[in-house]
Parts: structure tokens; C-alpha cells; sequence
């Protein structure tokens, strides 16, 4: 009887054990996740456990990763703040066979304007939320302010603010032809008066790139921006060439308004940081082959000629579709690729105020990594010292540090919501 009973209760226990690991597998089939989901946000930071195919791979796939507030060294608290971005975010050519009409992709930018933080969406429409809704805890305190402007776009690329100006690159689609350009406007919580600061004759596939940081070259002050403007897999010879403007880093004198060809050879540069002789960019590599650039006037980054990454098509086992070096062909070697790439988006230096653990630290964004990578690069800019990833669990599209607050500051495009790190 003894015996019957013991051998009942391994069954038993040997059942539950079973049925907790199928739940736990499942777990969304019970409606579980979306509501841990609402009640814990943070929680949305290990939703990777959910979506594996098995728990055994989560565990393999993880392995010292960290995932917030955990970091290696120094605990950190993120909050999310959904922004309700205006209906006219909407893209009238996504309209379904029903006549629905689909939201265009939520990508969105990010500017610390007195203080406030301003949001930049893909129409080119600029809301602000308050130096006190961003340190507020409560994430619903998001009503913003449209600070009214005469500027729409058919995508903005990215968003500059220098001394009191405010720059905006974007697409502009015109009798078929797209083209890079630029306005700005004197910074005004109220209105702003965007006038045309540059716009390039040149047509191109695809405009990508737009970034943009202020540069003092030649004791001439300007704005460096990065170009791109040919499709994925069809890559033409433009960003050889120095008779156009795409697949280059330009400068534009602020004065007189004159370009140069910066640096040449860039597939499409995502990310930029500039601070005197200092320049770094991030820049999507094709399927694999992601870079960290440092860029040196008049040097050549190898596109389309060499990169770690090959077409996202098929892929010929017999021969590579690029040289997978740069420096055999005379090009500039990235400080660090990232192989499988990771979607890479924007850089900021976090300064030594944050921790002192970060000392002379970098942050590093991604799309489809949807992770921040810690990084510190050497005294020269030539190799990463360490990485560590950081993972968020959701695109992140620009960063941007807040001095005063001394917080980190996310755009997460893909629920138009805004990160807010900060330690704890």
C-alpha cells in the first residue's frame, strides 16, 4: 500500500512539473503576458522569454546578457511614457484592400530644447513634453504640447539643434525624384519659421542617412551629415563617386553654405557623434556587417566594394558578394562590426556625471537588436575595449542624454513611446 501510494505521488509530482513547464511555454495562450505586460512595464524588458521556442534557449541565447535595471556594474530604473502622436501621422499609400488606412511607421526623433524635450515625428510635426512630465513617475502624464511650425514632410530624417537654431533633414519627393534637404528655424516654444538651408539636385532610390552634428573643419563651422540614396541589394557606384552626394559624410559651411565631400564610401550612417577631432558613426551594414566607424577626412569606408555583411538575397556559397576586407582594398577598417548586424541606430557619449562606473562611456542604440550596447572605445579610436549588451526588448530609434536630469532618454518607435533611464 505503501509502495502504491509513493508511486502515485512521483506520477502526481511528475504531472505538475510537466504542466508547469508546458504553462510556463504558453503562457500567452492563458492571456497572461499582455496583462503583465500592462500592470508591469518594465517586465516588457524580458518579453524575450516569452517569444523563444523553448526555455533551454532562452537560457543559451542569454547568457550574460543583462537585461535593466541589471547591469554589471550600476542598477538602473526605466519608465516608458506613451506619446499620442497627432492622426495626421498616418501614410495615405499603406491603405489596405479593406480601405483602412495603416499608420505609417511610428520612427520618430528626439531634441533637449530649453530644458523640455521636444519629439519630431516622420511628417515632420513637433510636440514637447516638460522637463517635469519626464522625471514624473506616472506614466500617463503625457499630454504634450504641438508647437506649431509651416514645415510638413514626407519623412523627416533627423532633427539638429545648434546655439539657437533648429535643423530638420528630410525626404522630399518632387515629379518623381527624391532628393536630401535641410531647413531651419530659430528656436521658438511658440512658432517656428523653417526657411530652406540646403537642398540637393540629385536624385536618389532610396534617401536613408540624414544625420547630422555640428563640426568646426578648417576653423570653418558647418554641420556634417550623412548620405545615402540607393535601394538594399542593388547598390549602385554613388558612394565612390565624388561627382554625387550619397554614401558620403558632407559638410556644409554655415556661412557660406558650401559642400565637401567629408568622407566617402558609407552604405547608409545611422548614428553620428562629433566633438572636435572626434568623429564616430554607426552604419548599417547589408544582412550581417553592421559598423562602428571613426571618420577621418578624405578617407574611403569601402561601400560597396567591401563589407562584412552580403546580400539579403541568396547568397552564393562559392563566392562572397563583398570583400570581406577593407584595408587590402585601401579602405578604412570599422573600429568594430557587428556580425549578424543589429539594426544600429544612433551613438551618444554619456558624461562622467552619470556613474563613474560609465567613465568616458558610450551608449550605442539598435532597431531589430532592440539593445543598448555599453561601449568604451581606446585613447585612439581604434578598437572597442568592452561591449555590453543591455537589452530594452523594443526598437530604438534616437537617444539622447538630459544634463540637468541626468537621465537617458529613449525613442521607442514601434508604441511611439519615450525611455526614460536613470539610476537607482
Amino acid at each position: 500500500m505503501i509502495k502504491f501510494f509513493s508511486a502515485n505521488k512521483i506520477k502526481i509530482s511528475f504531472l505538475f512539473l510537466l504542466l508547469l513547464v508546458i504553462f510556463f511555454i504558453n503562457i500567452d495562450l492563458f492571456g497572461i503576458k499582455k496583462l503583465i505586460y500592462k500592470n508591469y512595464p518594465n517586465l516588457v524588458l524580458r518579453k524575450e522569454f516569452f517569444e523563444r521556442n523553448s526555455i533551454l534557449e532562452n537560457v543559451n541565447n542569454d547568457y550574460n546578457v543583462k537585461f535593466l535595471p541589471d547591469t554589471q556594474y550600476v542598477q538602473l530604473n526605466l519608465v516608458t511614457k506613451k506619446i499620442k502622436f497627432s492622426s495626421e501621422n498616418y501614410s495615405k499609400d499603406k491603405s489596405t484592400k479593406s480601405g483602412v488606412v495603416k499608420p505609417r511607421a511610428s520612427n520618430f526623433y528626439l531634441e533637449i530644447i530649453n530644458n523640455n524635450l521636444w519629439m519630431i515625428d516622420s511628417l515632420g510635426k513637433i510636440y514637447e513634453l516638460k522637463k517635469e512630465q519626464i522625471i514624473d513617475s506616472d506614466p500617463t502624464n503625457t499630454e504634450v504640447k504641438i508647437i506649431d511650425s509651416n514645415f510638413s514632410a514626407e519623412r523627416v530624417l533627423d532633427t539638429y539643434a545648434y546655439n539657437d537654431n533648429f535643423y530638420i533633414s528630410f525626404l522630399r519627393e518632387e515629379n518623381g525624384c527624391k532628393t536630401l534637404n535641410i531647413v531651419s528655424a530659430k528656436i521658438n516654444d511658440k512658432s517656428l519659421n523653417f526657411k530652406k538651408f540646403f537642398e540637393s539636385n540629385e536624385c536618389g532610390e532610396l534617401i536613408l542617412g540624414g544625420r547630422m552634428q555640428f563640426y568646426k573643419h578648417f576653423d570653418k563651422e558647418g554641420i556634417l551629415i550623412t548620405t545615402s540614396g540607393h535601394s538594399n541589394d542593388r547598390p549602385n557606384n554613388k558612394p565612390q563617386d565624388d561627382n554625387s552626394i550619397f554614401g558620403k559624410t558632407l559638410f556644409l559651411d554655415l556661412k557660406g553654405k558650401n559642400l565637401l565631400v567629408f568622407s566617402r564610401g558609407h552604405r547608409v550612417a545611422q548614428g553620428m557623434y562629433a566633438n572636435q577631432n572626434i568623429i564616430l558613426q554607426t552604419e548599417h551594414g547589408p544582412r550581417g556587417g553592421d559598423e562602428i566607424n571613426r571618420i577621418i577626412y578624405n578617407k574611403n569606408y569601402g561601400w560597396p566594394i567591401s563589407s562584412y555583411g552580403e546580400k539579403y538575397g541568396i547568397v552564393n556559397p562559392q563566392k562572397p558578394n563583398y570583400i570581406k576586407s577593407h584595408s587590402e582594398m585601401n579602405f578604412e577598417e570599422p573600429i568594430f562590426a557587428f556580425v549578424p548586424s543589429v539594426g544600429i541606430s544612433e551613438l551618444i557619449k554619456l558624461p562622467d556625471t552619470f556613474s563613474p562606473f560609465f567613465k568616458n562611456n558610450f551608449l550605442i542604440s539598435s532597431l531589430n537588436g532592440g539593445t543598448l550596447y555599453r561601449v568604451k572605445f581606446d585613447e585612439k579610436y581604434t578598437r572597442l575595449i568592452f561591449k555590453e549588451n543591455i537589452f530594452i526588448g523594443k526598437r530604438i530609434r534616437d537617444l539622447k542624454f538630459h544634463n540637468e536630469l541626468n537621465v537617458i532618454l529613449l525613442a521607442l518607435e514601434e508604441n511611439s513611446e519615450i525611455g526614460i533611464i536613470s539610476k537607482k
